[in-house]
């Protein structure tokens, strides 16, 4: 427990099991509205289980912090690496990110054998989750390897039931985005920054807006690992008024958000507010063993737990109950807990056969490719891939007059093919070019594509419009079907889960 940010991880654990609880409770139970004379108690219950949304701005913000603050410090301390932190995130991704598409694709096939009405989207309507008339579940070779690359809403939907994985795809933009952008500003070499800042445009007209303002939210989380380095900031942050002030704000907008209708604005303002909670609970520690433990085993299967949980629940929901809902009392409530430690276990279960072996898988393949690099004289270590790319285009666009003895002679590296490619162009542009030109086109490419479309509350989507959908959902659906709360904050939100 030595190095571990204890409060952040019980932040991080908490988030994750108010996902699954909301996606549980819109399974299992009725809505708000078809309650009778709903007591304090279930309220509050209706109320907690409704912060799914939320909680994934809370992941962006401690992701931000985590991840954005690795990049910071290797940066600073001269030991940067594309290969390296490519191989950490890579393998940090997709060992858990494999096996959840995998088990999507088996729970999905044997639902959609048994009960097919729920996977075309036939209970959208009552569960306000899940596969739509228009969107039902599919789960084509293409789709499979688009989630793979992280490309799911953004040119692709999610693949099969899995419908979490939409801010997987958002974290991973942000992880290439946020070191090219540190390389352009910083300083170094023209033939390292033109390339970045290229890759970095591109990455910003490739993005959908609403995938760009969730980067913003997830800076949030980098600005304040930055700041609580400094010596003067520390006592600040860790002073009981910070945390006090961190935590009823974040409190306030995870209500505020949850009652109220502020659209992207209220995303915003919680990862403001949560960067400010996060900036005190990061400097301060907790000497509970007990608590250390349990937030270290709640932050350890969070990640599993988010990837996995859902296609269980659409299996179990679709088969078994077929569209029904139950009201909550005392012994429901007993059974929801039940069905909640079931999804624990399970994906507790999967973290152990595959997560918790992640350090392990990365050695792994860093060894693999310190043999291919002696082996295959791959000088930067970048594999197979890039050594076919960079002998079929420096074969093709540079002279053909160079001798059998000086291709092999010459080292397989990403600088040398730039530099061999357009370094005279680069040479010939100058400095001032690229100090005067690009970086405004970059920030003029940033602020167009982050700005919200649609109405003056910043939904994507009109509210009247969804409205509208769901009420032809619900129409189409049996008339004894419960009736859908179309006023729900979650429904008019561009951050659907």
């Amino acid at each position: 427990m030595k190095n571990r940010l204890v409060h952040l991880d019980f932040l991080r654990g908490l988030a994750a099991l108010l996902v699954v609880s909301e996606h549980l409770r819109a399974f299992f139970f009725v809505t708000f509205p078809e309650l009778q004379s709903p007591g304090i108690l279930a309220k509050a219950f209706y109320l907690v289980t409704g912060l799914g949304h939320q909680s994934v701005m809370i992941f962006f913000v401690l992701s931000g912090y985590l991840v954005g603050g690795s990049v910071l410090t290797a940066l600073e301390k001269g030991k940067w690496s594309w290969k390296s932190y490519l191989l950490r995130r890579m393998s940090r991704l997709w060992v858990v990110l494999i096996p959840a598409l995998v088990l999507t694709l088996l729970w999905d096939k044997i639902g959609y054998a048994h009960a097919p009405a729920g996977y075309e989207g036939a209970y959208r309507a009552i569960y306000n989750t899940g596969p739509t008339p228009t969107g039902p579940a599919e789960w084509s070779l293409p789709l499979l390897f688009g989630n793979m690359g992280f490309l799911q809403t953004i040119s692709i939907p999610c693949f099969g039931t899995n419908s979490p994985l939409w801010s997987l795809a958002n974290e991973f933009w942000y992880y290439l985005l946020l070191p090219l952008l540190l390389t352009v500003f910083l300083p170094g070499r023209l033939l390292v920054r033109v390339p970045s800042l290229l890759a970095a445009a591109g990455i910003i007209l490739f993005l959908p807006p609403t995938v760009l303002f969730g980067g913003v939210i997830w800076l949030s989380g980098v600005a304040v690992f930055f700041l609580i380095r400094k010596a003067s900031v520390r006592p600040i942050v860790t002073h009981p008024l910070w945390l006090g002030l961190g935590l009823l704000l974040t409190v306030g907008m995870l209500l505020a958000t949850r009652l109220g209708t502020m659209g992207w604005g209220g995303d915003l303002s919680l990862g403001l507010a949560c960067a400010v909670l996060v900036a005190g609970l990061a400097c301060t520690s907790s000497a509970n063993s007990l608590y250390g433990k349990m937030s270290a085993w709640m932050s350890d299967i969070s990640y599993t737990l988010y990837l996995v949980h859902f296609p269980l629940m659409a299996f179990v929901f679709f088969v078994f109950f077929h569209g029904k809902q139950i009201v909550p009392n005392a012994v429901t409530s007993l059974c929801f807990v039940g069905l909640l430690s079931v999804t624990l276990a399970y994906s507790m279960g999967i973290w152990w056969l595959f997560e918790r072996n992640t350090d392990e898988v990365r050695v792994f393949i860093e060894s693999k490719i310190a043999q291919l690099s002696k082996t295959a004289l791959i000088h930067t270590g970048a594999g197979t891939v890039w050594l076919m790319s960079w002998t079929l285009l420096r074969r093709t666009l540079l002279p053909r007059h160079i001798g059998t003895a000086r291709w092999s002679s010459i080292p397989f590296s990403g600088a040398s093919f730039l530099r061999d490619l357009w370094g005279q162009w680069i040479h010939r542009m100058g400095p001032t070019f690229a100090h005067s030109s690009l970086y405004p086109i970059l920030f003029m490419l940033l602020f167009y594509r982050i700005l919200p479309e649609g109405n003056g509350s910043g939904d994507t989507i009109n509210t009247e419009r969804k409205q509208q959908q769901v009420l032809v959902l619900r129409a189409s659906s049996r008339s004894t079907l419960p009736t859908v709360d179309v006023t729900r904050t979650d429904l008019q939100s561009p951050w659907i889960l």
